[in-house]
């Protein structure tokens, strides 16, 4: 076994880099970012720079940028709706009108 390995060092080294990296690929959680909220039906909405890709039941924690006024929004939340690929909805009541408020969220359910 031992000289399968000497034989094919670069070989291997190639295969164990491959597998790291898609394994943290499927395990590192990404930041999404979000510039403000909405009123949705009594509920907060999110909408995003980029699409979202999330779906309906998605669990997230968000993170608004310091100085935001309604906290309450900060921290996990499940997706009750997805609008379009920019926009998405929580389960967490709207807490009233505020200055735009910026953050980021991340996926916690990966699949």
């Amino acid at each position: 076994m031992k000289e399968f390995f000497k034989k094919h060092a670069l070989a291997t080294f190639v295969i164990v880099v491959v597998i790291s990296i898609v394994g943290l690929l499927l395990y590192v959680k990404r930041k999404r970012y979000f510039t403000d909220n909405f009123f949705d039906k009594g509920s907060v909405g999110f909408i995003t720079e980029k699409p979202h890709g999330l779906k309906e039941l998605d669990t997230i924690k968000i993170t608004q940028d310091s100085g935001a006024k309604n906290s309450i929004y900060d921290g996990l939340a499940d997706v009750t709706k997805v609008i379009d690929n920019y926009k998405f909805v929580i389960n967490k009541g709207w807490a009233g009108s505020s200055p735009v408020n910026p953050g980021y969220f991340v996926k916690q359910n990966l699949f």
